[in-house]
């Protein structure tokens, strides 16, 4: 598309500009300084974008820098402003992505309320507001397509990606963050740190969950405009006319309906690799469950009592190891039936890289593969269908799935900042404040039921008790009071505490489901379609000269080499799906396998009156038979009558029954 030394140097200098001057976008954002108190998801938010627009004023000073040393005359802004108008649309495109995906906004906020309809209208809503969301940035793309082939042409095309990627230096990072803020979250989260600092985190997290599919935006809409200029490119050099690849032909026609059914079939051999090694790593839990009961909470437990007996294994474990080998630290794990220590994070983490490889080779081979089959057989008319075919239902598709994807996992955050932090009452509420009190709990309860229970105290002396529970005290206020300590009160207060973490629980699972489904959207599908447009449009690339002169299907000279190339990728495919797939077969075979022993071993020391935990059939979670297992207490002073050379898997077992 360059037709001189000054068009071939300009996307260096505009992005080497960029990316030195995005360094500054970033110290903006090191330097703000914000009040953990007062900080919420817009202000956070508000931070990332005056760091992004600093990098897009800058980048804009530098892109016409270089055009003016670059360029003479009209030629120099002409440039210019197409590399303008790839950074307007960059932004429009990640602003409308911060609306569809901020739990601040309406979009996210009504996933998290259709929880309380149940999990599909989670997973149906999740849907619909990625769908949706493609009008924006397909509008904004459209328009940049428009504008800058008027100007400069398809060069003017091909600037605009650049300048939309010139600050990559910013919003590469923003996407980045996410993952971190993610890990973070999950480390304070197992290191048992205060909720202080989860609830930081998670601010923190949904903060990264917003920005990377705001990145993801902006991935997309240049893999668009990218893709449109090598899709021109391999045009001219395969000698095609705009009447050759118009849809009155039959071939091309073809090639566009494969070309618009290969993204769909790209993000299902995605999505089916997610669901293998989730399923691997699912049996691997639920083998883990079966060795160490305690890690579940059981049915007569509270949330209270669970934890309390399970920091009391942990305790114990750590002793043991302590006295085995004092110079080593220890992680927060129990003694399993079979005497090791779990819960075992390493093997979920081994079953997921591995499969992370293995299931690669089949959407790789198709991208790849799949122009080369349809050049050599329908033709290079047929190709530059294909191309545009996958350029247009990839972009959409990816869209969809990445916005989709982060609206779930954002709708899960604020289902839990509401559940930790309360829900403030705006001037829309139907519930009015009382007092000086102004967060209602009533929405999605309450995280914590010792948190609940302060919770109802506090309200309860305030007189705002409505704002927190639902729950008539009845009589209490008058006959006993609500002080603290008093019996009467400090039962309701008991019971409605765990009924209001019940509730959380309730509202959150549904929403849990549809950050499930999120994750291979936003993480692993759509992400990956990006590199399946380019990949395709950089591979048809390559070809392009081969197919000049094979511009009509069934050429004598080439079929053929469609056919072989055909047949060997679909032996290879077939041979590695078929390898994959036992070896996915066998690991859940051996799993059940040792799920049986565990159950088979849980049951004889239930006979022989050790009351072992009873493990369900069906989803390995681990239950206790009402009429086996003793109540707490009498499961203790079973277990101190115990005799100390008892087999140590009885003992530990008997343990996770009291």
């Amino acid at each position: 598309l360059a037709t001189n030394d000054a068009e071939v140097a300009f996307p260096f200098w505009c992005a080497g500009f960029g990316v030195l001057l995005s360094l500054f976008g970033v110290a903006y954002v090191r330097c703000q300084h914000l009040d953990p108190a007062t900080t919420t998801l817009s202000s956070l938010l508000g931070v990332i974008r005056g760091g992004i627009m600093v990098a897009v004023a800058l980048s804009t000073a530098g892109a016409l820098i270089s055009a003016i040393i670059l360029f003479e005359g009209e030629r120099a802004f002409e440039v210019w402003g197409c590399t303008l108008i790839g950074l307007v649309s960059g932004e429009i495109i990640g602003n409308f992505t911060e609306y569809v995906t901020s739990y601040e906004d309406a979009p996210t906020r009504g996933i998290s309320n259709a929880g309380k309809f149940g999990h599909a209208p989670v997973v149906i809503k999740g849907l619909g507001v990625g769908m949706l969301s493609v009008i924006v940035p397909t509008l904004a793309i459209g328009i940049t397509v428009i504008a800058c082939n008027e100007i400069a042409g398809l060069y003017g095309i091909a600037v605009s990606a650049v300048g939309m990627l010139s600050t990559l230096g910013v919003t590469l990072a923003t996407d980045a963050y996410g993952p971190v803020a993610d890990n973070a979250g999950g480390i304070a989260e197992m290191a048992e740190l205060p909720d202080t600092v989860r609830d930081k985190t998670d601010k923190l997290d949904s903060l990264g969950n917003t920005t990377a599919a705001t990145g993801k935006g902006f991935a997309i809409g240049s893999a668009v405009l990218t893709s449109v200029a090598l899709i021109v490119s391999y045009l001219q050099l395969a000698g095609l006319t705009a009447a050759q690849v118009g849809v009155s032909q039959p071939t091309v026609m073809i090639g566009a309906l494969i070309g618009a059914m290969l993204p769909f079939v790209f993000a299902a051999l995605t999505m089916l690799s997610v669901d293998r090694a989730a399923r691997a790593i699912i049996s691997e839990v639920r083998l883990q469950f079966a060795q160490a009961p305690a890690l579940v909470q059981q049915a007569w437990q509270t949330e209270d009592e669970y934890e309390a007996a399970l920091e009391q294994k942990r305790a114990e474990f750590r002793a043991k190891l302590a006295a085995e080998n004092p110079n080593e630290e220890h992680m927060n794990r129990i003694s399993g039936n079979d005497g090791k220590a779990y819960p075992d994070s390493n093997r979920c983490v081994a079953i997921a890289t591995q499969s992370a490889i293995y299931e690669m080779v089949l959407p790789g081979g198709a991208a790849i593969f799949v122009p080369v089959i349809i050049g050599y057989l329908l033709g290079a008319a047929a190709l530059g269908g294909l191309l545009i075919g996958s350029l247009t239902s990839g972009f959409m598709l990816a869209l969809t799935m990445s916005n989709a994807g982060g609206a779930w996992d954002n709708a899960k955050k604020w289902v839990e900042k509401c559940g930790s932090e309360g829900e403030e009452i705006t001037a829309d509420d139907e519930v009015k404040p009382i007092g000086s009190f102004n967060i209602k709990w009533t929405t999605y309860g309450v995280k914590k039921a010792d948190k609940a229970r302060g919770l109802l105290q506090t309200y309860a002396e305030g007189g705002a008790l409505s704002l927190v529970t639902n729950r008539n005290p009845g009589d209490l206020e008058a006959t006993t009071g609500f002080a603290a300590g008093n019996t009467e009160w400090e039962a309701w207060k008991r019971e409605t505490a765990e009924e209001l973490a019940t509730f959380f629980k309730s509202r959150k699972d549904p929403v849990v489901s549809g950050d499930t489904v999120g994750d291979p959207f936003k993480d692993t599908s759509g992400p990956a379609l990006n590199i399946l447009i380019k990949l395709t449009s950089i591979v048809s690339l390559v070809l392009a000269p081969t197919l000049r002169t094979r511009q009509n299907a069934f050429e004598e000279d080439s079929w053929w080499i469609a056919i072989i190339v055909l047949v060997v990728t679909g032996i290879l495919a077939f041979v590695s799906t078929s390898q994959i797939n036992a070896a996915f077969s066998k690991s859940e075979a051996e799993a059940e396998e040792k799920l049986a022993t565990a159950r088979a071993n849980a049951a004889a020391l239930r006979a022989s009156g050790a009351a072992a935990p009873v493990v369900a059939a069906d989803a390995g979670d681990v239950q206790v038979d009402a009429e086996a297992a003793p109540a707490p207490a009498a499961a203790a002073d079973a277990e101190e009558e115990k005799t100390a050379d008892a087999a140590e898997p009885a003992e530990e077992t008997t343990e996770a029954a009291a």
